[in-house]
């Protein structure tokens, strides 16, 4: 199991930028990404996925295992807690899901009633 490293961005509901860079870690060492695709999965309060229709991230350094996803409308769309897991696809088509990498607290808009 590979371990958890929990980064933690705080951000506001509605907000699409600046994209989030992560770094791809197992056990404290970056996972090198050549021949992979990776994607973002973000689940509010750990159990509504809210980004289905799109979750894939560039690669931004294979090496050193640095991704950047580019959060979308919807994506984090009500205040509250949002925890995001990053899927590696390897080039043999093996996966690895690197659990709760990232955790978004999400605050209201100024002025939201809701």
């Amino acid at each position: 199991m590979a371990s958890r490293l929990l980064q933690t961005i705080q951000t506001v509901e509605g907000n699409t930028a600046p994209p989030i860079v992560l770094t791809c870690q197992r056990n404290g060492v970056a996972i090198n990404l050549s021949g992979c695709s990776v994607a973002l999965v973000i689940a509010q309060n750990n159990t509504t996925i809210t980004n289905t229709s799109h979750q894939g991230c560039t690669v931004t350094d294979v090496t050193n295992g640095v991704i950047s996803y580019v959060r979308q409308t919807g994506d984090i769309p009500t205040a509250g807690n949002y925890f995001c897991d990053i899927v590696i696809t390897y080039s043999d088509t093996t996966v690895e899901t690197l659990w709760q990498q990232l955790k978004l607290v999400v605050g209201k808009k100024s002025g939201s009633t809701t």
